[in-house]
């Protein structure tokens, strides 16, 4: 019988925490800033590229916007690893890629990736041995089609 009370006192210690829970306030900080889509300069299209990591594999997507803002293209496709800073980088190469296969003159690239924008636009970057290859297959795009 005493068992039967303190399992049936650790319950409602359980459930009173559990339907108390909403009144605890937890100030976190913002870890994420959305900015504004920028427009690129006339002419001009802007890919956003983007990926979302899965468990066991992950997704990469493209964005084209004119320098009106309307969307030209919009493609997204499944990438075999679950590499964050591998799946960004596979994103700004597909993207690069389509628009060289596209012969586009004038183009920007946007992504949220600090780590691969940061090695793409500094020429003596040494990357990650991870986006190694990425970056320079992105570099040897760019320097076939320079605009």
């Amino acid at each position: 019988m005493l068992c039967a009370k303190k399992f049936l006192k650790n319950v409602s210690v359980l459930v009173s925490e559990h339907r108390d829970w909403k009144l605890i306030q937890v100030d976190l900080p913002h870890t994420k800033i959305i900015s504004p889509w920028l427009v690129p300069l006339p002419r001009t299209l802007k890919f956003n590229c983007d990926a979302a990591v899965g468990l066991s594999y992950s997704s990469i997507a493209v964005v084209a916007r004119d320098w009106r803002g309307k969307v030209v293209l919009a493609l997204s496709k499944k990438v075999n690893t679950t590499i964050p800073l591998q799946v960004e980088a596979e994103a700004i190469l597909w993207a690069t890629s389509i628009a060289a296969e596209q012969r586009l003159n004038r183009v920007c690239f946007k992504s949220d990736s600090k780590t691969c924008m940061d090695c793409l636009s500094s020429p003596r970057s040494d990357s990650h041995w991870r986006i190694s290859y990425s970056m320079s297959q992105i570099r040897s795009l760019a320097s076939s089609h320079p605009s």
